[in-house]
């Protein structure tokens, strides 16, 4: 009887956690938009597709356009931090480009991915 009082209590605990996690997504947030750091990041992902489209090699203006999104992670930290965050989301940006190209045949091959992606990048953050 214990471990049912047990598994009923953790299974609780489970459910607030969960019931938490949702409201918190659902929160409206107070907090100004931050318009010139959007504006900023919109211009260093389109500059070097505009580029190549200038130079007509849409083919590397879009990929150094992917480098421009990790314009969006970064913040006001120490140097080495930074840097290493930058390297993560430019070689997660990468993978995501790489599998998406292989994977585009394939639309149940493409979910399946979408799906380990989206649940590995969830459980990183969540634990």
């Amino acid at each position: 009887m214990g471990e049912n009082k047990n598994r009923s209590s953790s299974q609780s605990l489970k459910l607030d956690e969960i019931h938490t996690t949702f409201k918190q997504a659902f929160e409206i947030k107070k907090n100004p938009f931050p318009w010139i750091k959007a504006l900023s990041a919109g211009i260093a992902a389109a500059l070097p597709v505009f580029i190549g489209l200038l130079f007509g090699n849409s083919a590397y203006g879009l990929l150094a356009g992917i480098g421009g999104f990790t314009y969006l992670y970064v913040f006001n930290q120490p140097y080495h931090q930074r840097a290493k965050k930058i390297f993560f989301v430019m070689v997660g940006l990468a993978l995501s480009v790489v599998l998406g190209t292989l994977l585009a045949p394939y639309q149940l091959g493409t979910a399946i991915m979408m799906g380990i992606i989206g649940a590995s990048v969830f459980f990183y953050l969540v634990h």
